[in-house]
This record gives structure tokens, C-alpha cells and sequence, in this order.
């Protein structure tokens, strides 16, 4: 054998070893580049939420010292209406954009991606009107009953509704449109900005009144101006992929319908649990009452920030790890993130559950009565923080509908607790309600999780 017929030979089959290294570099480059790419919108995602955070505290101490625990209590008391009305008018439309939107971008189905934006902007807009225009027809209705000052709040702060419908809409086009940070950006962090900027500047003009009218005029004043950078971005990222003549398809308006009725369900589960404990304590006892429990209820949801922190990044490695079967990588993973979710939920309760008093005067004197309903409510947080992301770890694995289920039950407990506790302890009875509530949801998910995933949501790995 001659050596040039023996490199004959040989050479296809080294050349196929080489294309496969090849290959392999080439795929582990881009998968590196994509974890890279990951790693710095999560990181990007978590410093936005983190000036939210810090950013929605403040606006929240600005609000209470300057409206008094009375004008603040009408304020949270309509906020948190509008914030539930604003969620019936989107109707999950928001969710099911990021999913339709992201879909048909990767298939490069333009006219179904412009079709299934036009069909729910259109429909949330409608939507979202309307109920501004019955809950103002409403009010009006019932100004007499409700008083002056809730009426007047009531009729600004309902004209908030459709700017927070369309700005959850258009920041979700955006982010499935790819512009993940410049989308948050406007909604996180706007409004709230304008919010304290303007209260702040009236505060110290000469013979200035602050009262909760004026302030939920800011706050519609803050949503407009999101809305308006939250459109441009969207409107730029949809430029970005598919040409403006692009003709509309709507051949699958059935589905997307379907879909964003039953995101519907469980956001407003969701709306129950967060903002029904405000509403009945402001129902059964009054919008002071409320004024005060919704300090205490936000300061105890502070514990809960690393839970949504962690959530950003780990999310998606849930899915992947059961995609992959990979049950014991699941485990160490979720385990791992509990341990950290807990400790640094556990640093920010301590001095919370320590000194209460010191951090709610810090609102006014007035809000110190909440100290109690204060503690109850991080010992739930707590017990939230100690099963980890139960919650993703329901949605990323494909049991959203047991998830909807168990959250109901545990978000009409809270409710029928909330009733009979408010009239015999007040705000506290409250608190705990919420408290129960939550850690029913909690305990429930996690039982699930462990018979249906074989994993063990805790700190503790059995």
C-alpha cells in the first residue's frame, strides 16, 4: 500500500471527525454566546426590578407622608381597584402576546404576528374603555353614598385603567419583539418616578395641597407618558422584524382567544390574592383601615423580592433541566435556590419583625397600627420564601391547570377568612387571612410537585 493510496483511504473519515469538532466547537460557541446573552438580560432584568423596587418604596413613603394615613387610604383604596379593573380589561391578552408574539417571530409568520397584535390591542382598548366609562358612570351614580373625596379619587384614578391595559400590552409586544430591557424600563419605572417628582416638587410650593386626587392625576399623568415610550419601543422592535405592508392574517383568532381566556382565570386568581384584602378591609372597615394595612401589606411583599429575582434567571433552567428528564440536576438546582431565596428573605424580615413600629412611622405615626398585621404577614412571606419557586416550577413543567385550581382554593379561603376576621380583629384578621392563604398555596404546590415531579421544593433535600 503506497502511502498516498493509504491517505486516500483515510482521508473522508478524518475529514468527517474534523467537520464534527468542527460542529461541536461551533455549537458550544453559540450556545455559550446565548448563555452569555441570557445571563446579561437577566442581570439587566434583576438591576430594573431592584430600582422598581427600591423606586416604588420610595413613592410609597412620599404618598403616605404628604396625603396623611386618610388621603392615603383613599388612594390605595382606588388604586387597588384599578389595578383589578385594569386586569379584567387586559384579559390575558398580555400573556398570550409573549407566547403568539415569540412563536410566530421564530416560524416568520408575519401576518399571523401583526393579526394577533392588532386583535388584542384592539379588543383591550375597547375593553378597557368601556370599564372606565361604567365605573365612571358608577361613581357618579353613587357619589353620595361614597362621599366627596372617594367619589372625586374614584373618577380620576378610573381613567387610569385603559393607560395600565395598554401599557402591560405594548411592554409585552416589545419583549417578545426581543427588547426585554427597554420595555421594563417605562413600565417599572416611570410611572413611579413621575409620581414622586411631581408630589415632591407641589409639596414645597407655598400654600400647596397634596390631597389623593392630585396624586392619582400624577400617577395617570406617569402612565401616559409610559405608555407613550412603551408604544415607541414596540412600535420600533415590530419595524425591526416585519415590514409595515405585511398583510394581516387572522385565521387563528379562535386560539388566541381561547388562550388569553384562560390566562384570564388564573390572573384574576392572581388579583384576588394580591388586592382583595385591601379592598374588603376598605368595604368592611373603611379607607383608613386600608391606608394602613396596604403600608404593612407592601412592606411585608418587600421580603419577597428575591423569590421574583431568582425567578428572571432560573425559569427558564427549570424547563429545561424537565425537558431533559434530568431530575436530579432539577433538584440540586431548586434546592440551591431555595436556600438562597430563603436567607436573603430572611435578612430583609428580621429587622422588619424586630422593629415594625420604627419602619411603619417611617410613614407617618398614624401607620404604626399596623405593626401587628405586619408581623403576621412576614411570617407568610416567610413560609413563601421556604418552598422556593413553587409557582415556576407548576407553569415551566405544563401543570398550569392543577396550579389554577390549588390557587383558587387557597385565594377563596383568604377571602371567606378575610370576611369573618376583619369585623373581630380588624386589620390584623386580615393579615392573617392573607397570611393563611398563602401558605396554604405554598404547602399545596409543593406536595403536588413532590408526587408529581419527584422533587422536593425546600430548603431541606430529602
Amino acid at each position: 500500500m503506497t502511502p498516498d493510496a493509504g491517505a486516500g483511504r483515510l482521508a473522508p473519515p478524518a475529514a468527517g471527525v474534523l467537520r464534527k469538532r468542527l460542529l461541536r466547537i461551533s455549537g458550544s460557541l453559540r450556545a455559550g454566546s446565548l448563555k452569555a446573552q441570557l445571563a446579561r438580560g437577566a442581570a439587566k432584568a434583576f438591576v430594573i426590578n431592584l430600582a422598581s423596587v427600591g423606586l416604588g418604596f420610595l413613592s410609597q413613603l412620599v404618598l403616605a407622608r404628604v396625603l396623611g394615613v386618610e388621603g392615603y387610604g383613599i388612594y390605595a383604596y382606588v388604586f387597588a381597584w384599578v389595578t383589578v379593573l385594569g386586569l379584567l380589561a387586559r384579559s390575558g391578552f398580555p400573556t398570550s402576546l409573549l407566547r403568539f408574539v415569540s412563536a410566530y417571530r421564530v416560524q416568520q409568520e408575519w401576518g399571523l404576528l401583526r393579526g394577533v397584535i392588532r386583535f388584542a390591542e384592539v379588543r383591550v382598548a375597547v375593553a378597557s374603555v368601556l370599564v372606565a366609562l361604567v365605573g365612571s358612570a358608577v361613581v357618579w351614580a353613587l357619589a353620595e353614598r361614597l362621599g366627596l373625596a372617594l367619589a372625586n379619587a374614584f373618577l380620576v384614578g378610573l381613567w387610569a385603567v385603559p393607560l395600565v391595559a395598554m401599557v402591560e400590552v405594548r411592554c409585552a409586544i416589545a419583549r417578545a419583539l426581543g427588547q426585554v430591557t427597554m420595555a421594563l424600563v417605562p413600565e417599572r419605572l416611570v410611572p413611579q418616578a413621575i409620581l414622586v417628582v411631581c408630589i415632591g416638587f407641589i409639596f414645597f410650593l407655598p400654600a400647596a395641597d397634596v390631597g389623593p386626587v392630585l396624586a392619582l392625576g400624577f400617577r395617570v399623568t406617569g402612565l401616559a407618558v409610559a405608555l407613550a415610550l412603551v408604544s415607541w419601543v414596540a412600535w420600533n422592535a415590530r419595524r425591526a422584524v416585519v415590514a409595515p405592508n405585511q398583510p394581516l392574517a387572522t385565521g387563528e383568532q379562535a386560539a388566541w382567544r381561547s388562550a388569553a381566556l384562560a390566562l384570564l382565570a388564573l390572573a384574576v386568581l392572581q388579583a384576588v390574592r394580591r388586592h382583595a384584602d385591601v379592598l374588603l378591609v376598605g368595604f368592611l372597615l373603611d379607607t383608613t383601615d386600608a391606608g394602613i394595612y396596604r403600608v404593612a401589606s407592601y412592606v411585608a411583599g418587600l421580603v419577597a423580592f428575591p423569590l421574583g429575582a431568582i425567578n428572571i434567571v432560573f425559569a427558564p433552567v427549570i424547563s429545561a433541566y424537565h425537558a431533559q428528564g434530568d431530575r436530579e440536576s432539577l433538584q440540586a438546582m431548586v434546592t440551591a435556590t431555595a436556600r438562597w431565596i430563603f436567607a436573603t428573605a430572611l435578612i430583609i424580615a428580621l429587622p422588619l419583625l424586630i422593629a415594625p413600629e420604627f419602619i411603619l412611622g417611617l410613614f407617618g405615626s398614624d401607620f404604626v397600627a399596623g405593626a401587628t398585621a405586619l408581623r403576621i404577614l412576614l411570617i407568610g412571606q416567610l413560609i413563601n420564601a421556604l418552598t422556593g419557586s413553587v409557582g415556576f416550577l407548576m407553569t415551566m413543567t405544563g401543570h398550569e391547570r392543577p396550579a389554577t385550581v390549588i390557587f383558587g382554593v387557597a385565594a377563596a379561603l383568604a377571602v371567606v377568612l378575610t370576611v369573618a376576621l376583619v369585623p373581630v380583629f380588624g386589620i390584623s384578621g386580615a393579615a392573617a387571612a392573607t397570611a393563611s392563604g398563602l401558605v396554604l398555596w405554598n404547602l399545596a404546590l409543593a406536595v403536588f410537585i413532590y408526587r408529581r415531579l419527584g422533587v422536593v421544593p425546600s430548603i431541606v433535600r430529602i
